[in-house]
């Protein structure tokens, strides 16, 4: 009877041990704050998916699928990362946010839009492009995008050259 009553106080200890331990690694992550959030707006009657990568000027799309963002049509969704901005851009130049229609990526493989570069839009934007956008990049763009740097270009009014 006595180890019975041993063997309860001691799982309350390991609990309560837990317990403290779990706290203690939850005050000392550090989640994203406002300075890492930017949102997606898609303005499309469909939905789209989109990345960003951190190579530029290597603007080609990633070997391993990377973790697609998913956007409904006519909303939008905020998306965050860790750390801020401005920490980010003080070891890069740019990044690229590839953008694709979600039903390309149902359709074919990873490795089939990659050989085919069926991109909807890639933006290419610094931090002071991002600042001026206000974190919110569109898809269709913006006439206040035209002016960031991308493909296919402005003129091509983001038509898709591959066939969905």
């Amino acid at each position: 009877m006595q180890d019975i009553h041993f063997l309860k106080k001691n799982t309350k200890m390991k609990i309560a041990q837990c317990f403290l331990l779990m706290i203690l690694l939850c005050k000392t992550c550090k989640f994203p704050d406002e300075g890492s959030f930017f949102t997606m707006v898609n303005n499309a009657n469909h939905p789209i998916s989109h990345y960003i990568d951190f190579f530029y000027p290597d603007t080609i799309i990633v070997l391993d699928k990377p973790y697609i963002y998913v956007t409904q049509p006519i909303s939008s969704k905020k998306d965050a990362d860790w750390g801020t901005w401005e920490e980010r851009f003080s070891k890069i130049e740019k990044i690229s946010i590839f953008i694709f229609h979600t039903d390309t990526l149902n359709k074919y493989t990873w490795d089939e839009v990659r050989e085919r570069y069926m991109v909807l839009k890639r933006y290419d934007l610094n931090l002071n492009d991002l600042k001026r956008l206000d974190f919110k990049i569109s898809y269709p763009l913006t006439e206040a995008m035209k002016d960031i740097k991308q493909y296919p270009p402005y003129d091509d009014n983001g038509k898709p050259g591959y066939p969905l």
